[in-house]
């Protein structure tokens, strides 16, 4: 993935992270008004605009130091890959024969380009283009186009290559959105006419520390791989493209299909050839819906519609609802933004309903089946792929005849399989025949929960209560026999890989041990995706559907988190022991045992965790999840659906406790890929610990070629019996505040820390023109704080934010301003004071923390406290550290 870009402060979806002005952008424009008289030639005599900025990049590139952008081009890849570089066995592996003559098209067009930027640079008389033109080769100039093309952002045909705004890495927005020509892109991409300043905005909500991801618009994969050089692993906007009049001679073949509905459809305007991309969930245009509805009416439906088209002056509006087009837009139209989880058996059609809707699928399938064909030339299996990347990824470098291009494009075609496969998908959840005759869906008898599963709760004594958590009960039974059970049912569900077997741990209640040795980077996991809990199998085939779905209509998308929180609600307080997942839900902790700071009022998060500052994030935390469930809780489809539920014991389902609960839940538990959290039994007991041998290995769980298993590979070697641990790769005040532990070893740990800034700082660094500078890093006029997390070594960021704050920055002009990225004697000075007042609130704070000592104080106390000393040792070492640096500086003065 290479570079990316990391929040220093929490985002939310809309703020301003970058504002690049027009002279450090690459772009026509830039290059006409240059005053650089070699560039503004060179725009003069390159009237391609890709191919002027590739050129230009080129001569900065030339220019080495001297250049203006050397910065710049200091940081640009030395080689990007691209289809630019495909030979012809790398093509045939993208097993798509219209893409390969296109890129093929693709890479000739390019070299022409680089034989014509030869011609000009040649005849060029004024000498001002000398430097290009003696240095200039075909490979350069390959690799300036692959820099354009990857990092390029285009409006209105124009590209513009901007620093910094080329360092977003892709990942698809978390909420679904209909294709609306790239959209959603401008909206965060924002380039001002006027001033050619551009702005980009956060297309999403990101947490302080984490990378920041952006979405780069409605492409599919075909974009991604031709100007990009890569393939998302998940990409909603991946489509199989569709012509009308290929639909059409499909549909034609059909014996139904006559001259009739030919003489309609062109009436209607229909047979106007078009073309579209249809994804994954199915979406077609209101011109693909009308043809299907037109191809799908039977005779009496026919003759309907002619009497309405065959009069002198027609209602076309009237002949849409008539031939049935509009409804069949609708029915499509919810069709896709389900998921395809709307089938022809519906509660709401009647049987002459339910047989067109069913006669309009099918007539679907059968155009995209046709255009699979006509497409692709799939001379592997999906499977197969997998097994060759992973046979290769393992392989030698130096025996392995593959490429990186000819594995790019096996995954190119994988992609091309996996949406295949999601479109047959989701045109078969519903069953085509009427209501009456449709199949149950129903789970494998291999998942059927033990008779006796119950959820446990540890008392004192290390004995198991039971009973599920809605209720509680007088049998008991020890938390070994309740996880055998779960053991007995996650076998059952045969686990491609399953090297672990969940047992009863004191000090962590449940871990996982290892039933065979595992190897570092071992497959030692391998859970069905029957078994795991999302919120795709809660949209689509739980008791909460019909909610989920309601709700999806209503605002016009889809929410993760939950639709995983109700499915997880439902089968736990509404099923219990007669879940799929009853097993699993058995053993997790009960509402009674979730003690991490959401579950806790405002009193005594701030008694308990001050002077932290993830005190007030916690208050925060738990205040914007109470606001959330009052919204939820007020809502007509979420009241209507639960004012009817009661649990086992005739008590309401959805309630503030449970709630909480199940947001601790999936905080501390999910699991996530595919931008999406998963619930997933066995790995979800794994519990925490940094690999010695590799501290900077983090866990990652992914769906296998098949996408029926979620495979996880071991950090690190253990033997048989061994507890096998995962390393969730965050800082301590992360896995505190979400999962209610800290870990005593973390090369990840950083302690919360803000610099606040006084009036009179806040204006004298104003008159100096750094208004902007803060603004960027998130301090402004009504919070002049610089929130940061800090360790040891101490990001250059935060000295040059403290080095606002000496008196040489405070006492110069605004001309004699420096942000050095490194520590001076004044700095460090002031670094120092900030610290040791910090770590002077923590002077009550009793450090190691000595469990034993603590006697009868409730485990939340004892937590919180360790908590505490693992910030307060940090906090110590920095201002070792400072001190260190401190000495350094003052002895160099010396």
């Amino acid at each position: 993935m290479g570079n990316g870009f990391k929040a220093l402060r929490n985002l939310e979806e809309g703020s301003m992270i970058l504002q690049i002005p027009k002279e450090l952008q690459f772009s026509v424009e830039q290059m006409k008004n240059s005053g650089d008289a070699v560039v503004k030639k060179l725009s003069a005599s390159v009237t391609d605009g890709d191919m002027a900025i590739a050129a230009w990049i080129l001569l900065e590139k030339y220019r080495g130091e001297s250049s203006f952008y050397a910065p710049y081009i200091a940081v640009l890849p030395s080689h990007v890959t691209s289809v630019l570089y495909f030979s012809d066995e790398d093509l045939e592996a993208l097993q798509e024969p219209d893409f390969i003559e296109q890129i093929k098209q693709f890479q000739s067009s390019t070299k022409n380009e680089f034989r014509q930027l030869q011609l000009i640079l040649n005849s060029d008389k004024s000498g001002k283009l000398k430097l290009l033109a003696d240095h200039v080769t075909e490979e350069n100039y390959l690799w300036a186009c692959t820099i354009v093309n990857s990092r390029g952002l285009r409006f209105r045909g124009q590209i513009y290559l901007s620093p910094m705004a080329d360092i977003f890495n892709y990942k698809p927005h978390p909420m679904p959105r209909e294709a609306k020509n790239g959209d959603h892109f401008l909206k965060h991409h924002i380039l001002d006419r006027a001033n050619g300043t551009l702005t980009i905005l956060s297309d999403r909500t990101c947490e302080v520390n984490d990378q920041c991801f952006e979405d780069y618009g409605d492409n599919n994969n075909q974009i991604y791989l031709q100007y990009h050089g890569f393939v998302p692993s998940e990409n909603p906007f991946h489509c199989l493209r569709v012509s009308s009049q290929n639909a059409l001679v499909t549909l034609r073949n059909d014996h139904e299909f006559n001259d009739l509905k030919m003489k309609i459809i062109t009436k209607l305007g229909l047979h106007r050839p078009f073309n579209e991309c249809i994804n994954e969930r199915g979406s077609v245009s209101r011109s693909m819906g009308g043809l299907l509805a037109i191809a799908s009416l039977n005779a009496a439906d026919v003759e309907a519609c002619s009497e309405v088209l065959n009069t002198a002056t027609p209602d076309y509006k009237q002949a849409l609802q008539v031939c049935r087009a509009e409804q069949t837009i609708a029915y499509l139209q919810k069709h896709a933004l389900l998921g395809g989880a709307m089938s022809s058996d519906g509660n709401d059609l009647d049987g002459d309903n339910a047989l067109f809707y069913s006669q309009v699928l099918k007539n679907l399938e059968r155009i995209l089946h046709a255009e699979m064909g006509r497409t692709y030339r799939f001379d592997t299996t999906l499977e197969a792929d997998q097994q060759l990347l992973v046979a290769h990824q393992s392989s030698s470098v130096a025996t392995d005849p593959w490429t990186v291009y000819t594995q790019l494009a096996v995954h190119y075609r994988m992609s091309n399989k996996r949406l295949c496969q999601r479109l047959t998908k989701v045109l078969r959840i519903g069953n085509y025949e009427p209501a009456g005759k449709a199949a149950s869906i129903t789970a494998s008898p291999s998942l059927n929960q033990a008779k006796d599963a119950t959820a446990l709760e540890v008392d004192t004594t290390g004995e198991i209560k039971s009973g599920s958590p809605s209720a509680s009960s007088p049998q008991t039974y020890d938390l070994v026999t309740a996880l055998e059970h779960f053991n007995d049912w996650f076998n059952a569900a045969k686990p491609k890989v399953n090297k672990l077997k969940a047992v009863a741990m004191p000090r962590y209640r449940i871990g996982t041990i290892t039933t065979d040795a595992v190897h570092a980077e071992e497959t030692y996991l391998s859970v069905p995706v029957s078994i795991i809990m999302d919120s795709e199998k809660a949209f689509l085939f739980s008791g909460v559907s019909s909610l989920l779905q309601a709700l999806s209509m209503k605002y016009k998308a889809r929410d993760d988190f939950h639709e995983l929180l109700f499915f997880l609600i439902y089968e736990t307080f509404v099923m219990g022991t007669q879940s799929t997942f009853g097993p699993y839900l058995a053993v997790l902790p009960r509402v009674e045992d979730v003690t991490v700071p959401l579950m806790w009022d405002q009193e005594q998060i701030i008694r308990l965790l001050n002077p932290s500052l993830i005190a007030p994030t916690a208050v925060n935390y738990r205040s914007r999840t109470l606001k959330k469930f009052d919204f939820l809780s007020n809502l007509a489809e979420v009241k209507d659906f639960f004012d009817g539920l009661k649990d086992v014991d005739g008590n309401a389902v959805f309630t503030l406790e449970r709630y909480l609960w199940a947001t601790a839940i999936l905080d501390s538990r999910a699991i996530w890929w595919s931008g999406r959290r998963h619930l997933v039994p066995m790995l979800d007991f794994i519990n925490c610990e940094e690999h010695k041998s590799d501290p900077k290995r983090v866990h990652a769980t992914v769906l296998d070629g098949t996408e029926q298993y979620a495979i996880t590979k071991s950090g690190a070697t253990y033997g048989a019996g061994d507890q096998l641990f995962e390393n969730y790769g965050q800082p301590n005040h992360i896995y505190y505040l979400y999962h209610g532990f800290t870990l005593e070893d973390n090369t990840h740990d950083c302690v919360s820390f803000e610099i606040a800034f006084n009036n009179k700082e806040w204006q004298a660094l104003k008159s100096h023109g750094m208004s902007e500078y803060l603004e960027q890093l998130g301090i402004n006029e009504r919070h002049r704080k610089y929130a940061t997390c800090m360790a040891t070594p101490i990001n250059p960021q935060v000295w040059n934010v403290v080095g606002l704050l000496t008196r040489d920055t405070l006492d110069s002009d605004a001309s004699g301003v420096k942000l050095p990225n490194k520590p001076t004697v004044e700095s460090a000075k002031r670094m120092r004071k900030l610290l040791k007042d910090r770590l002077a609130l923590y002077k009550d704070i009793k450090c190691p923390v000595n469990v034993d000592a603590m006697g009868d104080l409730p485990w939340t106390h004892v937590a919180a406290n360790m908590f505490l000393c693992s910030e307060k040792n940090l906090l110590t070492e920095l201002v070792s550290h400072v001190r260190d640096i401190l000495a350094d500086l003052e002895d160099e003065e010396l």
